[in-house]
């Protein structure tokens, strides 16, 4: 579980984080009437019971044995959206079946190939993905102290994204 609760390098991104967020302190403000709270927003154009999504996660077949299709479930369960990732683990046509009519968004990595990014895009424009989502933090791999057979996983996981409309490979990206 290294890769998911670890950060990369000397994790010093990491530790800034958790400090900051250790700052955060809610403080109730009692007695506030509260029957009549109405969370509901829009993201995009789209209604939602609250300003939350679900965030693209690469490689969740690590955490959970079905991955991206149980998130999509929740997700729509939830009237919630959910981003894909570009590193996904199953076939975003399953993603999208398992979404059932679910608000889905993209979420792309620039990497070197632009002809392979627009493959992508329009792979999941026809799906309805109803919105693209940049990713440009990854253009340099980082060192993450994890066992080296969770990363071997994620590796090929990476190298073997199966619903790409291309065979090519992510290194290849």
């Amino acid at each position: 579980m290294g890769y998911l609760d670890g950060g990369g390098e000397d994790e010093r991104t990491l530790r800034r984080n958790r400090a900051a967020l250790d700052e955060v302190e809610l403080v109730p403000r009692v007695p506030h009437d509260v029957s009549t709270v109405d969370t509901a927003t829009s993201l995009l154009g789209v209604a939602s019971p609250v300003l939350f999504a679900l965030a693209p996660v690469g490689a969740p077949r690590l955490f959970h044995h079905e991955g991206e299709l149980a998130v999509a479930r929740a997700a729509r369960r939830a009237r919630v959206p959910y981003g894909i990732s570009t590193l996904a683990t199953q076939p975003i046509d399953d993603i999208t079946a398992a979404s059932n009519g679910g608000v889905l968004w993209f979420q792309l990595y620039l990497w070197g190939d632009r002809g392979i990014a627009k493959e992508l895009i329009g792979r999941a424009a026809a799906l309805g993905n109803r919105a693209l989502v940049i990713s440009v933090d990854t253009s340099v791999r980082s060192k993450r102290r994890t066992s080296s057979s969770t990363m071997r996983r994620a590796a090929c996981t990476a190298r073997c994204r199966p619903w790409s409309t291309s065979r090519r490979s992510a290194a290849a990206i």
